[in-house]
């Protein structure tokens, strides 16, 4: 069987397309920017922990999880170009209470860290007193901050 020129072209053009939707994993969610195969959604505005979470959740991703070192310097480049100027902004992690370590959203413990001097400690005697059981990514100083989770700051959703 032989394939006519213009079939060819066609059965080309069909292959160059697919390959282009597959190379654009952000397709059909506005607002988002794509890095290393998963989509983030930056909101300027600032809600509570488990509101930012809420939100991220509705819409089919999570809160934003810093992982290694090519997420953090992501986020903190994304948010430079974008031109807003935030302090802080909530990331995925959390604990139930101040002894307990700090956890992602699907429950497993971080592997990741990146605490900025005295930020993740809680000392004996006085573990009590820890009761900042959410966790900020500070701009200023580019590492890693708990904060009570009550409190609102800027967030990102994950997704894929």
């Amino acid at each position: 069987m032989r394939i006519k020129a213009k079939e060819k072209e066609l059965l080309v053009l069909i292959v160059f397309c697919n390959c282009l939707v597959k190379a654009l994993p952000c397709d059909g969610m506005p607002d988002t920017i794509e890095y290393d195969g998963k989509c983030y959604e930056f909101k300027n505005t600032e809600k509570s922990y488990a509101s930012a979470q809420e939100f991220c959740n509705g819409k089919g991703g999570i809160l934003l999880e810093i992982t290694n070192d090519g997420i953090e310097n992501f986020v903190y480049e994304t948010i430079s170009n974008l031109g807003w100027s935030w302090s802080y902004m909530y990331i995925g992690f959390n604990k139930t209470t101040g002894k307990n370590p700090w956890l992602r959203q699907n429950g497993d413990e971080i592997t990741y860290e990146d605490w900025l001097t005295g930020q993740e400690i809680c000392w004996k005697p006085m573990e009590y007193l820890c009761t900042a059981n959410c966790v900020l990514y500070d701009f200023s100083f580019k590492g890693w901050s708990d904060t009570h989770c009550e409190e609102e700051y800027h967030y990102a959703c994950e997704y894929g």
